[in-house]
C-alpha cells in the first residue's frame, strides 16, 4: 500500500549500484566515468555475486565499497544486497558492461520533485559495431521505450535506472527468483500498480558493451521473453498479448530487414530470433499450467 511522503529533499544521497559477475575487463572503465559524472555520487557500490575472476581486486583499487556473494545469487539478490547496504536516499543501477553518460545522475536527480515519482530511466545505446549480429541487435533489439518522454512509464531498463530506495524497501526489494533478467519488469509493475509513477527519460542512457554470437543471442531472447511473461502473469496481467507482439514484430522486423535494409541475413536473424522468443514465451505459459 502506498504511503504518503512530503516533497522530496533537493539535496539528497545518492549511491550508485554495481552488480557484477565476471566483471574485471568492464569496471575501470565503468568506474571512470561515474566518477566524472557532473552531480558526484555520495558512495559507490559493487556487489560482487560470486565471480570467479578478478573482480574484487579490480573493485578495491577504487574509492568504492565492495560487497561480495560467496556464490552466484542472481542478478535480483544483487541488487537487493545494495538497497540493503545504501546510504542513498536514490539508488542508482548501472549494468556492470556499460558506460554511462556524464550527465546522468544530475538528469536523474533532477526528475524528483513529485513525492509519488518512485525511478527515473533511460535507455541503452551501442557503439557502432561491424560485426553484423551485433548491428541487427543495435537496429531490433535495444533496451528503450522509444525517443520521447514519458512520465507515466510501466517500468525503467535495468541497466540504467534509478530509485528511491525507501520505496523499494517498502516494495519488498526485488524479487529473488529471477535470477538473469526480469526483475525490472516485475519491479515497474508492482510499482505501477501500487500508485507509484516512473519517469522514462531518453536523454539518460548508457553505451552498452555487449557482443553477441547467434548462440548468446538467442539464448537472451528466450530467456528475456521467458522471465517477462513470467512477470506478467505473476502481477495480474495475462501475458497473451505478448505473444501476439512477437508475432507482429515477427513480420515487422523481417520485413523492414528487406525493405528497409535490403539485407537477407538481418532476415534471417529477425525469423531466427522471434522464434526464439515466442518459444520463451510459449515455455513460460506450459510450465505456469504444470503448477
Amino acid at each position: 500500500m502506498k504511503k504518503h511522503r512530503g516533497p522530496f529533499r533537493r539535496l539528497s544521497l545518492v549511491t550508485v549500484a554495481i552488480p557484477c559477475y565476471n566483471a574485471e575487463k568492464y569496471l575501470p572503465s565503468l568506474l571512470a566515468a561515474v566518477l566524472k559524472q557532473t552531480h558526484m555520487p555520495d558512495e559507490i557500490l559493487v556487489i560482487d555475486d560470486g565471480s570467479g575472476d578478478h573482480t574484487v581486486e579490480v573493485a578495491r583499487q577504487y574509492p568504492v565499497k565492495v560487497i561480495e556473494h560467496s556464490v552466484n545469487k542472481g542478478l535480483a539478490c544483487a541488487r537487493n544486497s545494495a538497497i540493503h547496504h545504501a546510504n542513498g536516499d536514490v539508488i542508482v543501477f548501472f549494468d556492470a558492461d556499460t558506460l554511462p553518460d556524464r550527465k546522468n545522475l544530475e538528469r536523474m536527480l533532477n526528475e524528483y520533485k513529485d513525492p509519488n515519482i518512485a525511478g527515473v530511466g533511460g535507455q541503452e545505446f551501442f557503439f557502432k559495431a561491424p560485426r553484423k549480429i551485433d548491428l541487427w541487435r543495435n537496429l531490433f533489439w535495444r533496451q528503450t521505450h522509444g525517443p520521447g518522454r514519458i512520465d507515466s512509464a510501466w517500468m525503467l531498463m535495468g541497466l540504467c535506472a534509478s530509485y528511491k530506495r525507501e520505496i523499494l524497501i517498502d516494495a519488498g526489494g526485488f524479487d529473488e527468483k529471477y535470477r538473469t533478467n526480469g526483475e525490472d519488469v516485475d519491479m515497474g509493475l508492482r510499482l505501477t500498480r501500487s500508485g507509484y509513477r516512473q519517469i522514462y527519460v531518453p536523454e539518460i542512457g548508457v553505451f552498452h558493451r555487449r557482443k553477441d554470437t547467434l548462440k548468446s543471442i538467442l539464448s537472451l531472447a528466450y530467456r528475456h521473453s521467458y522471465w517477462q511473461s513470467r512477470s506478467f502473469r505473476t502481477n495480474g496481467v495475462d501475458p497473451l498479448f505478448q505473444l501476439k507482439e512477437a508475432v507482429r514484430w515477427l513480420f515487422v522486423s523481417t520485413g523492414s530487414s528487406m525493405l528497409r535494409h535490403k539485407d537477407p541475413v538481418f532476415a534471417l536473424l529477425s525469423s531466427t530470433v522471434c522464434v526464439s522468443a515466442i518459444a520463451g514465451r510459449l515455455a513460460e505459459q506450459a510450465s505456469w499450467k504444470r503448477r
